[in-house]
């Protein structure tokens, strides 16, 4: 009765927390437009870390609990979760997903360098002030990148860019009430990242697993479902550009950011089996990937294959792992 009480509780924190991500991103949406800003840089600012706002809520929770385990977990594990199960679910159901040079000229790059940067910091089983500073500052670069090499491309969507400002603000509520759920979809994602953290911690102790096992798991996956969201929403209007740019530019933030921010504000040690099985498999995935990248497309055979080793993923850590 216990374990199904205390799986209620995750699933309800859950909710609330991608909820609140949803609201707050959606109302900070139309602040920026109104606020003058084009649509291309509200999806970098706003969509791009909103989307990440549940992994970035639940580190800097876990922080303070003193729980490393969750803050890696659930970095890596949604990091695993984007790409063997988003993509191997896109790619399932496509015969061809294909990927544009946009997408490989702005996103692949980065990708990989941020995941071969995160692996060979934490490797060393400890995640210092001067290695989020480096994973800080990593994003910050590729932000900067995205912000301002691009200007040939914002004056190119002037009027669709106008056009899209005028339809949010026309269908938004007035600037306080936005200002207000704004407020209160942050609260709720603070909310849902405490009584998520405190959950898993009694949940792992509970049925004799670590903190870390059902971060890289369940949490990885409850926190993956905004991205999940925009992927499918995306993949089914015909725009795989975008379904598949989200899961790099997630997949960014999630290791840069996400990781980056709370080790700046206190270092934290990395569990032995994420050094020796999850970020073999972050390692992998992403290497499988970045070859798709370069081929510009994941075909039917490479989807189900991705989604069969997330399975494997997912066995491992809970049959195998004392």
């Amino acid at each position: 009765m216990l374990l199904i009480t205390l799986a209620g509780f995750l699933c309800l924190f859950l909710v609330i927390l991608v909820k609140g991500a949803d609201i707050f991103v959606e109302n900070a949406k139309k602040l920026g437009y109104a606020a003058g800003f084009t649509p291309f840089v509200v999806g970098v600012l706003i969509v791009g870390v909103g989307t990440s706002l549940p992994e970035l809520a639940t580190s800097l929770v876990a922080l303070f609990s003193g729980d490393g385990g969750i803050i890696l977990g659930n970095a890596i594990g949604s990091n695993i979760t984007n790409i063997l199960l988003i993509v191997g679910v896109l790619g399932a159901f496509s015969h061809t997903l294909r990927i544009g040079d946009e997408t490989i000229r702005h996103e692949l790059i980065i990708f990989a360098v941020a995941t071969t940067h995160f692996i060979a910091i934490a490797n060393d089983g400890e995640i210092d002030q001067l290695e989020g500073w480096l994973l800080f500052g990593t994003y910050l670069a590729y932000l900067g990148y995205q912000l301002f090499e691009d200007n040939g491309k914002e004056k190119d969507e002037g009027q669709e860019e106008a056009q899209q400002r005028v339809e949010a603000v026309n269908t938004a509520p007035s600037i306080a009430v936005a200002g207000l759920l704004t407020v209160l979809g942050l609260a709720a994602v603070v909310i849902g990242a405490k009584g998520l953290v405190t959950v898993v911690q009694y949940l792992a102790l509970l049925i004799g697993i670590s903190t870390t096992v059902v971060s890289l798991t369940i949490v990885a996956l409850g926190t993956s479902l905004p991205e999940l969201a925009v992927s499918l929403q995306a993949f089914w209007k015909g725009d795989t550009d975008v379904a598949v740019g989200n899961i790099f530019g997630s997949n960014a933030f999630n290791i840069l950011f996400a990781v980056g921010v709370p080790a700046i504000i206190k270092p934290f040690a990395v569990a032995p089996e994420l050094i020796s099985f999850s970020l073999m498999v972050l390692a992998g995935a992403s290497f499988i990937l970045f070859v798709s990248g370069l081929a510009r497309m994941v075909n039917r055979w490479e989807g189900i294959m991705f989604l069969l080793f997330y399975v494997f993923f997912v066995m491992k850590l809970f049959f195998a792992t004392p």
